[in-house]
């Protein structure tokens, strides 16, 4: 079985034995292992405590606070609430959390050393009448007062183990990896061919192998290539390459759809393949009049078309156009959306419907589920998404937005989490994952930042309720049973709803810079999207930042590039060529001859070139697009503009040092950082200016 190094959900150093309690420090405060929290990481005061398997999440952390008059309160790090008394001090009162306006003098209490132990304390109501104590050691075991003098000491002694400061207070890269962590250790491992999430599946792992996919996609590491590689291995063992044999439209076309992105993403020509050859197959056999798809080939769903076959349908059209060039899969996109958008949606709300059916002489559709999940709000997103990116016209971009509006409005909870799909297994447990794939496509797309904002509280939400694995189910706004069982089912060896979990993790896409300085550095681990390329660290120019391989008709794309009112007129590009003759060009917007604002020709080696560009203002896509002779490659490193000849891409530069901060980082021409205290005297980038040193 193929292991990953777990990072126990947040808890990035680890947490260590405290002789005393410190104020102001933090602490998982546990009894026989299990950790005080918020059951459920609820928002509200007045919860009742529970302890539950410690898990190191902030909704399981405490900040010691001193009070003037000696006494201490316990405030917890995800709420930021209070533990509280639920009443006066006596035996049988609960213990809950209260908001800091509400605590009054509830919160007050006092710590006793256990003789003859360096990290255990009785914690005792300021009388010292009473000592907070567990009902139980189990999970979920509420907390209340009990009587000091007949106090039991295995229910009385807490465990105070510091937890190193600061404790995060949001969503964040250490946090997104640990979520991935915990999911791979637990259900990703060795099969008989290739490596299988869980027990394996069809459409549920098509939806898994893109998660793998969109982990890539936002951070360019290479670890998921090679898991996305061994899954795909797996998957056509089981299952084969022609998957005809599937009556299900749907099934075909999510897998379909993790194929063609991971051609896209690592160039392998047998994903290409199975994609192309599965798409003609499924599509051919599932049209219907009007340009719906069948959803299910068998006889009793003859005269059935779905949002789940219509929509993904279209999204996988659009790739393979973008891949191939091929019109036809373009114009195939736009004839499903048609049907779709007349029959399965309402344009004035953004609702997308499930399902419905045709008359047996075909003549007349009906609408007939008009359920609105995730799944079918997401992969809509996504159709509209893609086909205003590939037409620009302004019904697909209306149509987003509406279908977001809604999925936001209609889908979440009071504090904006997603509350459906609250099941442990089955199909309506990954449906979550797919929404946010597209999600972030259209928070990317139409410059919209708060999704991503929307995103990473979600999956904050969802990583304190982890189980001591780092596992999250799907049942988010619920802590993940230590047991994988929800009722009779067993969701062990079952990955897909956990999975969702993962997809929230890297769809919020933490670690990105939102909109790009192009007067500033644009470094490589800034791309939106990324073709044929992925990112290296072993031949990096600087040993800092990462470069890019890539395979033919590859890019690199960066989103909201904003050039601003003044004139971008050229630029600076730094990439390395294995041999001379090839050319780097950038486009705006698209890529195509009419978009094309300047080319770079290429060198052997490392090289910085600066070359004039068409003159650029306003908000842009940014495409860096190379084009190498056989049997060579480019390294992409990093980029630059200037509003003035001779910037190299620095722009409003200036001879005097002192003018600029003394403690930013300092660069040379090429934007390769400067580490030696005294540099050599010339001129140098500090604070996205020139200076001399002299």
């Amino acid at each position: 079985m193929k292991k990953f190094v777990l990072t126990l959900a947040i808890a990035l150093l680890g947490i260590v034995a405290n002789a005393a309690v410190t104020p102001g420090k933090w602490y998982a405060i546990t009894i026989n292992g299990k950790g005080i929290i918020i059951p459920n990481a609820l928002p509200a005061s007045n919860t009742l405590l529970q302890i539950w398997t410690q898990t190191n999440v902030p909704s399981q952390l405490w900040e010691c606070i001193e009070n003037p008059d000696g006494t201490l309160c316990f405030r917890e790090g995800y709420q930021g609430e209070y533990m509280c008394q639920s009443g006066s001090a006596k035996p049988g009162i609960k213990v809950v959390v209260r908001s800091e306006q509400l605590r009054r003098g509830y919160a007050f209490w006092k710590l006793k050393p256990v003789i003859g132990s360096a990290d255990k304390y009785t914690i005792t109501t300021t009388d010292g009448t009473c000592l907070l104590a567990a009902e139980s050691t189990a999970d979920k075991a509420q907390l209340s007062l009990v009587d000091a003098a007949t106090a039991s000491s295995a229910l009385t002694q807490w465990t105070f183990t510091e937890y190193p400061a600061p404790v995060p207070t949001r969503f964040n890269t250490a946090a997104r990896d640990a979520v991935m962590d915990g999911f791979l250790n637990h259900y990703y491992h060795e099969a008989q061919r290739g490596h299988v999430l869980g027990g394996g599946g069809w459409w549920g792992d098509a939806e898994m192998f893109e998660t793998i996919l969109d982990a890539f996609e936002t951070t360019g590491d290479t670890r998921y290539q090679t898991i996305f590689k061994e899954l795909v291995t797996n998957f056509c063992w089981r299952n084969g390459t022609d998957w005809s044999g599937n009556a299900y439209n749907d099934d075909i076309t999510w897998m379909v759809l993790a194929c063609i992105r991971g051609y896209k993403y690592f160039g392998v020509y047998d994903y290409l393949t199975y994609a192309t050859n599965n798409f003609n197959k499924m599509y051919d056999r599932a049209l219907e009049p009007g340009g719906a798809l069948r959803w299910n080939q068998e006889q009793k769903h003859w005269y059935g078309s779905n949002s789940c076959i219509n929509c993904p349908a279209i999204v996988a059209a659009c790739y393979l156009y973008e891949i191939t060039g091929n019109e036809e899969y373009l114009n195939k996109a736009k004839s499903v959306y048609k049907f779709q958008r007349a029959n399965l949606f309402n344009p004035s709300n953004g609702q997308v419907f499930d399902s419905g059916s045709w008359n047996a002489d075909w003549s007349k559709y009906t609408m007939g589920n008009g359920w609105a999940s995730t799944y079918n709000q997401g992969t809509m997103l996504g159709a509209a998404t893609k086909l205003y990116m590939h037409t620009g016209e302004q019904l697909y971009r209306n149509d987003a937005a509406k279908v977001w509006e809604y999925t936001y409005n209609n889908l979440t909870n009071s504090d904006k989490i997603v509350h459906v799909c609250q099941t442990a297994t089955g199909d309506l447990c990954g449906f979550k994952g797919i929404l946010m794939r597209y999600v972030r496509l259209f928070g990317q797309v139409f410059n919209r930042p708060e999704v991503f904002t929307w995103m990473e509280k979600n999956a904050w939400y969802a990583l304190q309720n982890a189980n001591s694995d780092g596992v999250i189910w799907s049942k988010w706004l619920t802590k993940t049973p230590e047991d994988y069982r929800d009722g009779d089912a067993n969701f062990s060896n079952d990955a897909f709803g956990a999975s969702t979990a993962v997809s929230v993790a890297f769809n919020a896409h933490c670690n990105r810079t939102f909109i790009k300085d192009p007067y500033a550095l644009i470094t490589t681990e800034m791309f939106d999207d990324i073709q044929f390329m992925q990112l290296d660290e072993t031949f990096a120019d600087d040993g800092l930042t990462p470069n890019t391989t890539r395979a033919s008709k590859g890019y690199i794309c960066f989103r909201n590039v904003d050039f601003g009112a003044v004139a971008a007129i050229e630029a600076t590009l730094r990439a390395y060529a294995y041999g001379a003759g090839g050319t780097y060009t950038l486009y705006l917007d698209r890529i195509d001859p009419s978009t094309a604002i300047g080319t770079a020709n290429l060198l052997k080696g490392w090289n910085s070139y600066t070359f004039d560009i068409t003159p650029t203002t306003g908000l842009h896509t940014l495409y860096a697009v190379p084009k190498t002779t056989a049997g060579t490659a480019a390294k992409f490193h990093n980029l630059a503009f200037s509003t003035t000849l001779g910037g190299s891409g620095i722009t409003l530069p200036t001879a005097d040092p002192s003018a600029i901060d003394p403690s930013a980082p300092l660069y040379d021409l090429h934007g390769r950082p400067v580490l030696t205290p005294t540099p050599a005297p010339g001129i140098y980038i500090r604070a996205g200016r020139k200076i001399l040193i002299r």
